[in-house]
């Protein structure tokens, strides 16, 4: 049976771009909390058209998958050498786009909140737009079961996306939540430098759970930097100062 009886199945990557950002607070003496954000762009045809998705695209014959994720990240964000590890593939249902068989390889990008507000500025996409999770997590597991999305600058709400991009960003969430502790993956998400209790809201953020004993575990990867907050940023003066620290270079 030669190659060419076989059907033609295409390729496509998405990628589910994460920052984790500072909630608003009433109270200028607390430090804030902090939420989840992903971003979206919205489809401007079928199938799906005018539907919130993952920047993605097809796949080109000569094109190496990362290269592919780059380049698209460039094109609908502006964003170049941005952190991006491979989630899964996506195609035991067969009917996850309804154009044709089409196999999507998905990725998932991190970035601080410095640099996702310069893609937020930058996007040449007037429909780009980042949106707060809220995540429901399964009792007995903390794993992310379910989402609800709202946009940061238009306040939609958004309950359904296209193709199963639900999925991947759920699927994503499950990843870094559960990685962020014994890789250095959660450091993408932070300034280069910051504070521990920053670290440990961001590190909370993701978990979904305390971290009791949180500066002990990290104090081996982190180094002070000489510094602190009152230093370099402009805080009101209820803000007791904090040492500043920045990722260990091993």
């Amino acid at each position: 049976m030669g190659i060419e009886s076989y059907p033609k199945v295409r390729v496509t990557t998405d990628v589910v771009v994460l920052t984790v950002a500072d909630l608003p607070v009433n109270n200028a003496r607390s430090l804030p909390d902090k939420g989840v954000q992903v971003m979206l762009i919205k489809r401007d045809a079928e199938p799906f058209k005018d539907e919130w998705t993952l920047p993605g695209g097809f796949v080109n014959y000569s094109t190496p998958l990362i290269e592919t994720i780059y380049s698209k990240l460039e094109q609908k964000t502006g964003a170049k050498n941005l952190y991006v590890e491979q989630l899964y593939t996506y195609g035991d249902d067969i009917h996850r786009d309804p154009r044709d068989r089409i196999i999507s390889v998905a990725y998932i990008a991190l970035v601080n909140m410095t640099l996702a507000e310069r893609l937020k500025a930058s996007s040449g996409d007037s429909e780009t737009e980042w949106f707060w999770v809220k995540m429901e997590r399964d009792a007995q597991h903390n794993n992310v079961v379910d989402i609800k999305l709202r946009g940061t600058d238009s306040g939609e709400i958004v309950d359904r996306l296209g193709f199963d991009h639900k999925k991947m960003i759920i699927d994503s969430l499950n990843r870094v939540g559960n990685k962020v502790m014994y890789t250095d993956i959660g450091f993408n998400l932070v300034e280069k430098e910051f504070t521990v209790a920053e670290l440990k809201n961001t590190f909370e953020t993701l978990t979904g759970r305390k971290l009791p004993g949180f500066r002990r575990i990290i104090m081996p990867k982190i180094q002070e930097v000489g510094s602190t907050t009152l230093d370099v940023r402009e805080r009101p003066d209820s803000y007791r100062p904090a040492k500043l620290y920045r990722k260990l270079e091993v």
